[in-house]
This record gives structure tokens, sequence and C-alpha cells, in this order.
């Protein structure tokens, strides 16, 4: 090993009762709003923001920018994991029957 590669292995290298936060697989412990969006299986904006304005989400705001830490991600996920089967509704939204639907009219009825 060079000289300048032990001086950066001593320099990045921990003492031993220094505690650090666990590392992830990408290294970091906080997302942007998109990548948190994209970590949740690619959410939409409203929804991640519904999510964050109901509490339901954790947020940290660092000046002007807000994040989502990593342990807030994973304790979103193990709260709204479930075992429940989604609703027949959910699984598979009403098709729209246009032959019974009533169009709204506009102005007075015209009559010959």
């Amino acid at each position: 090993m060079k000289p300048n590669q032990q001086r950066i292995v001593a320099a990045t290298s921990q003492s031993p009762g220094m505690k650090t936060p666990p590392k992830t697989m990408d290294g970091r412990n906080l997302y942007s709003i998109n990548e948190a969006r994209e970590r949740l299986g690619g959410i939409s904006r409203n929804t991640i923001y519904e999510l964050l304005g109901s509490g339901r989400l954790a947020s940290v705001q660092i000046g002007r920018r807000r994040f989502v830490s990593r342990d807030a991600l994973d304790a979103f996920v193990v709260n709204a994991t479930t075992t429940q089967a989604p609703s027949r509704r959910a699984a598979r939204p009403d098709r729209l029957n246009f032959a019974t639907m009533r169009l709204p009219t506009s102005g007075p009825e015209r009559t010959r």
C-alpha cells in the first residue's frame, strides 16, 4: 500500500468507541422527496406530500430542503404492511356504463 493510501485509510477508519449509523446499500441515511418516492415504489408526488402532511411519513427539514430518513421509510413500510387482501372495488374499479350515464344539459331545452 502506498503512503497516501495509508493516510486515507487511517483518516477514514473509526475509533473503537465511536458509534456510527448503520450503512445502507447506498450508504445514505437521508433521501430527497423524489428519491423517497422512488424507494416507495414510485408513488406520486401528491401521495408523498399527503403522507408527509398527515404525519404518516416523518421528515427532516434542513434549511429550506426537506428529506426523508431511511428509518422513516422503513417504519412507514412496516406500519403500512398488511396481510389483508385488497377489496374487490380497489382491485378492479367499476367500469363506466355509458348507456345509463346521464349527460348534463346546458341551457333551456328546445322544443319544436
